[in-house]
């Protein structure tokens, strides 16, 4: 049961590589990350919920992360060759998952923390939702400010 499980989860990792290269390829990068992000931030959703004692939503939680998480690998190229100069895409693409691990750092004891203030882990999944659904406001942000200065209106709204 468990070889089958684990070889599932691969095969939704791998799914989950391949399919955002190819969204981005037809869509564009932030059309291609937003359905990805949206997955990961509902698989911490059903962590949250899963604290309930539902298996069901525990292997949810499991597999729906496990497609949404693998754009966070392959955001940083895809970023960083739409947000920098073509000769700047070597530093810029290095840049991106240094600030990720920076925070990485600080979301890695922030749940065993919570947990010991709060007694169990359901707060930190929903700071997760709620920090990723910022970050992905900045970065559609983000996208918005370059769609604007390609088309030249960058007047103030």
């Amino acid at each position: 049961m468990v070889a089958r499980f684990t070889l599932g989860f691969l095969a939704l990792l791998i799914v989950g590589k391949y399919l955002p290269g190819q969204l981005a390829d037809r869509f564009g990068s932030l059309r291609a990350t937003v359905p990805f992000y949206l997955l990961v931030l509902s698989g911490y959703a059903l962590c949250a919920l899963a604290g309930m004692g539902s298996t069901v939503l525990a292997v949810a939680s499991v597999l729906v992360m496990g497609v949404g998480c693998s754009v966070g690998t392959l955001c940083y190229s895809m970023f960083a060759g739409d947000m920098s100069m073509p000769e700047q895409f070597g530093a810029t693409v290095r840049t991106y998952p240094l600030t990720s691990t920076l925070g990485g750092m600080a979301a890695s004891f922030l749940p065993g923390l919570l947990a010991d203030l709060t007694g169990h882990y359901m707060v930190s999944y929903v700071g997760f939702v709620a920090i990723g659904l910022t970050s992905l406001g900045m970065i559609c942000l983000v996208y918005r400010h370059l769609e604007k200065q390609a088309s030249g209106d960058t007047a103030p709204r």
